[in-house]
């Protein structure tokens, strides 16, 4: 693969996750970056030891939204009196956006009411995220809803 389509592979940019304030900023919202004195700039200055980076991994979810690092997917499919599907925290390995925790869950329906949930959890390494990009929604983020991964 060449350097050209690697470089044209995706738009950079990110949001950011303001620990202390506990909100998210985005892409647009950021005034400069600062790498030499580590901070940002959003109306005031705030160091790299406070924030958390998302960057976009050039890929949207189903309903044409960013996906970015640290995003909670989810997929669902429905059958006659029961639905299942998968979350997905999205992360990066080395050279590729990848699915870093998936669950599994599965629903008993009836007349279209839950009956209960079951999830299981296990470790994902090397699972390619747009493989499948087209069935995932975009429903939280690791830092405003970790309780979408209990």
């Amino acid at each position: 693969m060449g350097v050209d389509k690697i470089m044209n592979k995706r738009e950079i940019k990110f949001r950011v996750w303001d620990k202390n304030e506990k909100t998210m900023i985005n892409f647009e919202e950021i005034e400069r970056i600062d790498f030499t004195d580590k901070t940002i700039i959003v109306g005031g200055y705030i160091s790299f030891e406070d924030i958390e980076f998302m960057q976009y991994t050039g890929l949207k979810d189903k309903n044409d939204k960013e996906i970015y690092r640290g995003d909670i997917l989810e997929r669902k499919f429905k059958g006659l009196g029961y639905e299942l599907g998968d979350r997905t925290l999205v992360g990066w390995d080395k050279y590729k956006y990848v699915h870093i925790w998936k669950m599994e869950f599965e629903r008993e329906l009836k007349n279209n009411q839950d009956l209960g949930r079951w999830f299981k959890s296990r470790k994902i390494s090397e699972l390619d995220l747009d493989a499948h990009i087209e069935d995932f929604e975009v429903i939280g983020n690791i830092y405003e809803n970790p309780e979408l991964l209990n």
